[in-house]
């Protein structure tokens, strides 16, 4: 059943959709409703918030989404720049980070 539930969270599908091998979705879903009401689920959250790892974390790139009005904007191109307009030009930094180590790298 957990299984079941965790499928459904993480394709974002309707119940109804539930794989025949989880069992029915009718049943699943009625135990998830039962569990939710009893606060089953708060209780098992909170046992697993107390052994979190934040170690490191993760963004799903299907969760970034842009606004709908993002998408038709004029393209603006800056004019090419001479090697010696680019020399004169400021460095740019970006820091790539891991939890071991924070180096610098310059482009």
């Amino acid at each position: 059943m957990v299984n079941a539930v965790l499928w459904i969270l993480r394709t974002g599908a309707p119940w109804r959709d539930l794989p025949k091998r989880f069992g029915s979705w009718n049943s699943v879903y009625s135990r998830f409703r039962r569990w939710a009401q009893r606060g089953v689920w708060d209780s098992v959250l909170a046992e697993l918030r107390k052994d979190a790892d934040t170690e490191s974390f993760m963004i799903d790139a299907t969760i970034i989404r842009a606004h709908q009005d993002a998408t038709g904007a004029e393209k603006k191109t800056d004019p090419k720049l001479s090697a010696a307009q680019e020399a004169a030009q400021p460095r740019r930094y970006m820091q790539r980070w891991t939890p071991w180590e924070i180096p610098l790298v310059c482009y």
